[in-house]
């Protein structure tokens, strides 16, 4: 609410493919009315009703136009921008305007351009949100005379994925921190043996290796472990050091086998323990890494790391929930990790990069990052991936921690 003269500040957004500038928008300058234009091609597509219903739930009021505007038509967006132009002047209560031009279509941003300049009796302004750079352009209608000036509205990590047609179902409580420090130490020597084994040439199987053949022997699911006792034979010394160490952890019950050298049973204990040994080790790596570049960038509360996290589509959309192993929302801008501990990722195993490039798209936007983190030597890893996706295989594991760096302060 314009506090000096009573009225309400409107602003008029076009309606695009991606949402989050154009929340970011609505962060930015507050308005007390959302006039939200759009083509026929996109009236109640998935970005226009995201944008509505966000500003629905701030409290914004929300109008719309465009039912019968074709994007590449001047004369039918001419049509609808007198449309709009009657009615802010049918509002009597509206006393400043300001034009997003940061989405739509270009003829759109024309036609609403010279639109701008007919608001000669109200407070007017249009502005532009650079998203990579993460500043405002805004300048009045009357004289090009742009200023600049840093991004202050950041969306929650709720919000964003609510802007994306999404919403949590679970992830990791904040508790899970402090459980995956105190094995700090394991996590990261896990890394170094994975590290290590892929660098040697004409390497064998790793311990790693060979107790994933055993998790996946001891079928583990939410309701328990089918086979708790499983055995291991050839085990080297070094190998054994790592045994010892889940051991000590209290990850594993580990016995030497009479009357047979170098074989051991395994014992897993109970099911998240099993699934650490299984590979989500590599997921605590993966957010151990990042957290350590977060706080060695000191970063405020506008970034936010999570792990596990589960997102659907909100109600009314078709897709499927989808897990993601770590996930981070860094000043309006997310970053997806998945993380695959497979002995071999092939097809059938499954370093989905296509899919894990799709889901970013459709969870985080235009905006978002993918990176795959996988045990894995690098020779491997499938050469036939998606290109939009950066992997790390096993011999890249340390450099993650440089890489989550240079991201969240890009």
């Amino acid at each position: 609410m314009n506090q000096n003269s009573g009225g309400i500040c409107a602003q008029i957004s076009f309606v695009s493919e991606e949402s989050v500038p154009n929340a970011i928008a609505l962060l930015e300058e507050k308005p007390d009315l959302l006039i939200l234009v759009s083509s026929t091609k996109m009236r109640g597509s998935r970005p226009y009703n995201q944008l509505r219903d966000f500003a629905l739930s701030r409290g914004t009021e929300v109008v719309t136009f465009g039912d019968e505007a074709k994007g590449t038509d001047l004369l039918d967006l001419g049509a609808l921008a007198d449309e709009v132009a009657k009615y802010i002047s049918g509002r009597r209560d509206i006393t400043s305007v300001s034009i997003n031009l940061t989405g739509g279509p270009k003829t759109m941003t024309i036609v609403f351009m010279e639109f701008a300049k007919s608001l000669k009796d109200l407070k007017s302004m249009w502005l532009y949100i650079d998203t990579d750079e993460r500043v405002i352009w805004r300048s009045k209608p009357s004289h090009f005379s742009p200023n600049r000036s840093l991004m202050q509205g950041y969306l929650s990590f709720e919000e964003y994925l609510y802007v994306q047609g999404y919403e949590v179902m679970r992830k990791h409580p904040e508790s899970y921190g402090d459980v995956v420090k105190n094995r700090e130490k394991l996590t990261f020597h896990l890394a170094e043996v994975a590290r290590d084994s892929a660098s040697q040439k004409g390497h064998s199987r790793s311990i790693l290796q060979e107790l994933l053949t055993l998790f996946t022997k001891a079928r583990v699911s939410d309701r328990g472990i089918a086979y708790k006792d499983q055995y291991l034979s050839n085990v080297d010394q070094r190998s054994v050091k790592v045994l010892e160490m889940l051991t000590d952890f209290g990850l594993l019950g580990l016995e030497k086998v009479a009357n047979h050298e170098n074989q051991y049973r395994i014992t897993f204990q109970d099911v998240p323990s099993a699934r650490y040994i299984g590979g989500a080790w590599l997921e605590e790596f993966a957010w151990l890494q990042l957290s350590k570049a977060a706080q060695g960038c000191k970063l405020d509360s506008n970034t936010v790391i999570s792990s596990a996290v589960v997102v659907k589509p909100r109600e009314g959309s078709e897709d499927s929930s989808n897990e993601i192993d770590v996930l981070c929302l860094n000043r309006n801008k997310m970053l997806f990790v998945e993380c695959k501990s497979g002995a071999k990722p092939d097809k059938e195993g499954g370093v989905a990069t296509s899919k894990l490039a799709d889901l970013t798209r459709k969870v985080g936007g235009r905006l978002a990052t993918s990176i795959l983190v996988a045990s894995a030597p690098r020779q491997e890893i499938p050469s036939g991936r998606s290109t939009a996706v950066k992997v790390f295989a096993a011999e890249d594991l340390f450099e993650l921690e440089r890489y989550f760096t240079k991201w969240l302060t890009s």
